[in-house]
């Protein structure tokens, strides 16, 4: 565990996350399979903070922290990568609209089919912030009756 902690630790420097964000994530990633929770991969905490990390609009290190628990569990690491898509358009794209953030994101939605397999790419290529802020203008300027 010493030696994926410490590779936790290097992809948080690489990424310019936080030392309080990635000594939480380390925190969430210990948890793992603890029978305190009962999600199909124990991630709970790890969820929560992914969550977290989106409503602060910190999705650099939303990202990283997807990154460092691939390292940390490589066979849970899907279940935790689909599960940003929801978040991020939740918690951070929807809190960036108008108060017709519903019927502008329906609209997007309609428009981009794939946009859940388009954020876990740009998950992969360490864009999240990018792909989300793009979202962010397209949807605004999103001309409604």
């Amino acid at each position: 565990m010493d030696r994926i902690r410490e590779q936790v630790r290097q992809i948080g420097r690489a990424r310019g996350t936080t030392p309080a964000v990635v000594e939480h994530a380390i925190c969430a990633f210990n948890l793992q399979h603890s029978p305190e929770y009962n999600t199909p991969s124990g991630a709970t905490l790890t969820l929560t903070l992914l969550s977290d990390l989106a409503r602060a609009k910190q999705l650099k290190d939303l990202n990283a922290v997807v990154e460092m628990f691939t390292v940390a569990h490589p066979g849970n690491a899907r279940f935790v990568a689909e599960s940003v898509p929801a978040k991020v358009l939740n918690h951070f794209v929807a809190q960036q609209l108008d108060f017709r953030s519903t019927d502008r994101m329906m609209k997007w939605q309609a428009a981009h089919p794939d946009w859940a397999m388009d954020v876990e790419a740009a998950l992969g290529r360490f864009e999240l912030e990018n792909w989300a802020e793009a979202t962010v203008r397209e949807m605004q300027a999103i001309k409604l009756n």
